[in-house]
Formats: C-alpha cells, sequence, structure tokens
C-alpha cells in the first residue's frame, strides 16, 4: 500500500498475548507511537477472535504458541 492510499488517521492494532509483562509492553509500546492504536488486547483465542470481530483492527499481534 503506497502512502497515498493509506487511510488516514491512526492503525489500529489488537494484541493477543498470555505473558502479561509482554503484553503490556507491547501495548504501552504501541500506544507511544503517533500512527498506532492498540485498540484491543487479550490473553487467549477465544477473547483474540472476539476482539477481531468487535474492534475490526488493521493489524494483529500474535502469540503463535496460544
Amino acid at each position: 500500500m503506497t502512502p497515498k492510499e493509506r487511510r488516514p488517521g491512526k492503525s489500529r492494532i489488537t494484541v493477543v498475548e498470555d505473558h502479561p509483562v509482554l503484553r503490556d509492553g507491547l501495548m504501552q509500546l504501541i500506544n507511544s507511537q503517533p500512527d498506532l492504536a492498540c485498540v484491543g488486547v487479550a490473553d487467549n483465542t477465544s477473547d483474540a477472535k472476539r476482539l477481531a470481530e468487535q474492534c475490526k483492527p488493521d493489524l494483529m499481534v500474535l502469540d503463535l504458541r496460544l
């Protein structure tokens, strides 16, 4: 996607991670960037699915070993 095709505003991201320190750190790192917004966090796959349906994120950061 070229910069002209990008939607205006912040990229919406959800974080799916079962380790609380890593999950909180990722959320803080994402929210510290002016063009990113963490719109949801989950610690399991069922909550991740619900977040994807409700929040409609542009990107999900996933722990593949959940």
